[in-house]
Order: C-alpha cells, then sequence, then structure tokens
C-alpha cells in the first residue's frame, strides 16, 4: 500500500514538474534580484519588454530595471541574444496563427507580366495600306502609335512602381517604423492607466473633504463642505491629461496606417509586405 502511494506521489510531482516546465521556460533576472518565471516568446516595444507568465497574464516590465546580462546567464544564453530573441510587435488586428511575414511576397510575380503587352512586334499603318480614300485619316497611325509606345499609357492602368516604391525592404520598414510606435503608446496608456486607478484609490481612502463653519443667505450658521487639492489630486490631473494626449497620438497613427494601407492596395503592393 504504501509503495502503491508513493508511485502515485511521484507520478504526480513529474506532472506538475512537466506543466510548469512548460508553461514557464524563460527565467527574467530584475535590477532588485528579483526573479519571475514567464514564456520565452516575449517582445521588446521601444523601452518596454511585454512578457507573458506563466499563469497567462501579460506585463511590461521597463528594460532599465532588467538585469540583461543576468538574465542572459540564468538562461545559458549569449551575450546580446536577450535582445536578438525578442520577437516582433503583432500587427494591428492580427492573430497568433498569422503566417511568416515572407509567406506573401510570390504574389507580386504578377507586377512583371505588366510590360509583356509593350514588348508584341507591331506594325504601323500607312495610307498606303488602305489606299487614296485614307490619305487624310491619321487615325488609325495615332492608335499604332499610343499602343506602340509603352510611355503612353491608358488613364485607367494602375502606375508601376518605379524606385524605392516597388522595394520590399522600403514598404516593411515604413509599416514597422508605424507599428512600433503604435504598441508604444499601447504601453503608455496601460502603464498611465494603473496610475488613475491607484491615485483615485489612494483619495478615496483619505476622505479629502472637510468642512468649514460659514453663513448661509439668511443669515443663519451653517457647515459647508470644503474640497482640499491635494498633491494627490493634483498628479490624477497630470495622469489623465497625459493619458488624453497617448489616445490622440495613436488615433493618428491608426489613421497613418490605414493611409500606407490603402497607398500599397494602389500600387499592387502585397499585404504581407506592410506586416
Amino acid at each position: 500500500m504504501a509503495r502503491w502511494i508513493a508511485t502515485i506521489a511521484v507520478w504526480l510531482g513529474a506532472l506538475l514538474w512537466s506543466v510548469v516546465a512548460f508553461a514557464a521556460d524563460y527565467v527574467l533576472v530584475l535590477r532588485d534580484g528579483k526573479r519571475l518565471e514567464v514564456r520565452a516568446d516575449y517582445r521588446i516595444v521601444g523601452d518596454v519588454a511585454v512578457f507573458t507568465t506563466s499563469d497567462g497574464q501579460r506585463v511590461s516590465i521597463a528594460l532599465a530595471n532588467i538585469d540583461i546580462a543576468a538574465t542572459e546567464r540564468v538562461n545559458g544564453q549569449g551575450d546580446g541574444e536577450f535582445r536578438a530573441n525578442a520577437g516582433l510587435p503583432k500587427v494591428i488586428g492580427a492573430s497568433d496563427t498569422v503566417a511568416p511575414l515572407a509567406a506573401p511576397s510570390p504574389a507580386a510575380a504578377p507586377r512583371s507580366a505588366a510590360p509583356v503587352a509593350a514588348r508584341k512586334p507591331t506594325r504601323t499603318l500607312t495610307n498606303a495600306d488602305f489606299g487614296g480614300s485614307l490619305r487624310n485619316a491619321p487615325m488609325p497611325r495615332s492608335r499604332s502609335t499610343a499602343v506602340s509606345n509603352p510611355a503612353e499609357r491608358p488613364s485607367d492602368a494602375p502606375p508601376a512602381p518605379l524606385g524605392q516604391s516597388g522595394d520590399e525592404a522600403y514598404w516593411r520598414g515604413r509599416a514597422r517604423a508605424i507599428l512600433v510606435e503604435v504598441y508604444a503608446q499601447q504601453e503608455i496608456i496601460r502603464l498611465l492607466s494603473g496610475q488613475e486607478q491607484a491615485l483615485e484609490q489612494k483619495i478615496s481612502a483619505q476622505g479629502t473633504t472637510t468642512y468649514l463653519l460659514g453663513w448661509d443667505a439668511f443669515g443663519n450658521r451653517v457647515i459647508l463642505p470644503q474640497e482640499v487639492l491635494t498633491a494627490e489630486k493634483q498628479e490624477l490631473i497630470s495622469v489623465r491629461d497625459r493619458i488624453r494626449d497617448a489616445q490622440a497620438r495613436l488615433t493618428g497613427l491608426y489613421v497613418q496606417y490605414t493611409v500606407l494601407q490603402e497607398e500599397a492596395r494602389r500600387l499592387g503592393i502585397p499585404p504581407g509586405w506592410l506586416r
């Protein structure tokens, strides 16, 4: 009986260890010496690192508060691998099952076939081909010339990308610059919202309303409530102003990204280049 109980205990311990090892496979060392078990799929957005804890909660920690050298040593990494192994920010509205960035690139192949029509051999028709009755009719020649000249294309044809506008790295660089700033503003809003909640709780616990003795319109003595503007309330006002500013910047970045997507769509750029 004792052997059977010991076997079950060993089996449960091994199962629990495997679950914990799977959920938290990276050890984060902070400047104050504390250690935090997180998942290895972390991201770096500006000066903030975003991690997922073993229980699935998302936390953001400033890089200045992380002992990067100690973290690399604990996890058996070399110098610089902490930043090198960080993932890129996710695309707006994308899920975790998004295909690799380079997957949509083959879609650019049809654009190279556009000038094929211009390379076909053409023959310019003259009045001699139609007889003397068409000597004064230059329209067939004009149409033939317009078709044979690749520079004179119909106005409704999409313009071919020239220079940097047809370069994949150019479009990825523009999109990434916007997305990095988007996620940086999102982290700023999240951190400021936490400060706002903490200040509201502190102000509520203080009970900063006082009462003063005064007189009403009829000359009667009454007790009047008096609101005191404490340092916490002043800080709360400042935090709310910063949240509104960050939200305004975030809205502007969303508009920039939408304009970039529309510009790329008109030029026939694959959507994967903007991720």
